[in-house]
C-alpha cells in the first residue's frame, strides 16, 4: 500500500486486462452445450476433443491455444481477426 491507501506495482511489464463480455448474435441458437460463449466453456465438464473458435479476440484465441495445445482439436475462424492481427 501506498500512502493514498491504493497498491503501487513495480514490474518490466504490466498486463491490465479489463475483461470482456460474449457477443451474442441472435442469430445463432447458444445453447451452452453444443454452441457456447467463452463464459460457460469452463462448466462444460469435459474437455472437447474438437472445437472451433468464432470470434477469435483475445479471449477466444487464449481457449483455442489451451484446447488446442493440451487437449484436442482446435481450429480458429480467421475471418473474424480484426486486420492488423492477420
Amino acid at each position: 500500500m501506498n500512502d493514498t491507501g491504493g497498491t503501487k506495482l513495480e514490474a518490466e511489464q504490466i498486463l491490465i486486462a479489463s475483461g470482456t463480455r460474449p457477443a451474442h448474435d441472435p442469430e445463432i441458437p447458444f445453447d451452452n452445450q453444443s454452441i457456447i460463449d467463452a463464459d460457460h466453456l469452463p462448466g462444460l465438464g469435459q474437455v472437447p476433443r474438437e472445437i472451433v473458435i468464432v470470434g477469435a479476440g483475445v479471449v477466444g484465441l487464449e481457449y483455442a491455444s489451451f484446447i488446442g495445445g493440451w487437449w484436442g482439436r482446435c481450429s480458429v475462424d480467421r475471418s473474424t481477426l480484426s486486420p492488423n492481427s492477420r
